[in-house]
């Protein structure tokens, strides 16, 4: 969980914070920070009660980052939030299939092979 500002504005929001490099003594480190959506927004939920269902059960809906095509950022910081975007969706499905009595569930996600698994990945 995180604050994000605009304007004058803080709005609560969640993201990926992921440790790319360290030095031995600590004197240098990298960081990937991925974007921030703000979270509490039940609009694209259907029935919109879901979404606090689902949130109070399984956590706050993770965000997952693109960060184009650079290999270290792929292995580093994208595939991970992925993996756990992908557990969370894993998660929530299986909940709304338990709670609700779903039979049959189509999930997808568009951020992986779709996108950086054609002419993207070429460039490495």
């Amino acid at each position: 969980m995180d604050q994000v500002q605009v304007g004058e504005q803080f709005f609560p929001a969640i993201r990926n914070y992921r440790l790319l490099s360290i030095e031995p003594e600590g004197s240098n480190f990298r960081v990937y920070m991925n974007g921030a959506p703000k979270i509490g927004i039940a609009d694209v939920w259907h029935p919109r009660h879901l979404y606090q269902d689902v949130i109070g059960n399984v956590g706050q809906i993770p965000q997952f980052g693109t960060v184009g095509v650079d290999p270290e950022l792929v292995e580093k910081a994208m595939i991970p939030c992925w993996a756990n975007y992908m557990q969370w969706q894993a998660d929530a499905i299986n909940h709304l299939i338990k709670q609700e009595g779903y039979e049959v569930v189509f999930s997808h996600m568009k951020w992986n092979v779709g996108v950086y698994g054609n002419e993207e990945r070429q460039q490495w």
